[in-house]
């Protein structure tokens, strides 16, 4: 059964072969495994590849934009079908796709989960700005610009959010 599941993968979400071999040595390549078994690797890739199917992208984007928000975060695989969940949210509440999303999210994940800004907070903001008129690549760059600022002692922007977070008494 598992010599024949890269085949029912690729009959199931339309993805070739050769793509979901090369998703496949992405995952190991991103630490799935060796630690993990090739069940865990191929199940990875099958939820890649309908992700893929659904983002308007390829099974590789898909693998690559939800490994490095998993990275990113310091989250083990056991919440990728969490992380998929909320790319395809904001594809569906943005004006973005995952496939733009893959490519556009390195630029700020890293400096949000360092931030203590969650996933779906990134999410959120992407989606909203996109549905703004934003496109996806420069709304992650100006979210990680602000985040930045913001965490910047002595600038405007971190006296101003200071100020606000006395306020109310934070």
């Amino acid at each position: 059964a598992f010599v024949n599941r890269p085949s029912q993968i690729a009959s199931e979400t339309g993805a070739a072969i050769t793509a979901l071999g090369e998703a496949a040595y992405q995952a190991m390549s991103a630490g799935i495994a060796p630690t993990r078994d090739m069940g865990d690797v191929l199940a990875v890739v099958e939820k890649s590849a309908r992700l893929a199917s659904g983002g308007f992208t390829d099974t590789e984007t898909a693998i690559s934009s939800s490994l490095s928000v998993l990275n990113a975060y310091k989250m083990g695989v056991d919440q990728l079908d969490k992380v998929q969940g909320i790319l395809l949210q904001t594809q569906n509440k943005g004006v973005t796709t995952v496939g733009q999303l893959g490519s556009a999210l390195s630029k700020v994940t890293p400096t949000a989960a360092a931030f203590g800004l969650s996933f779906e907070e990134v999410a959120t903001s992407i989606a909203l700005m996109t549905k703004q008129g934003t496109n996806t690549d420069v709304a992650t760059t100006a979210l990680s610009s602000a985040l930045s600022e913001l965490g910047k002692s002595g600038t405007t922007a971190s006296k101003n959010l200071e100020a606000a977070a006395q306020s109310a008494g934070l």
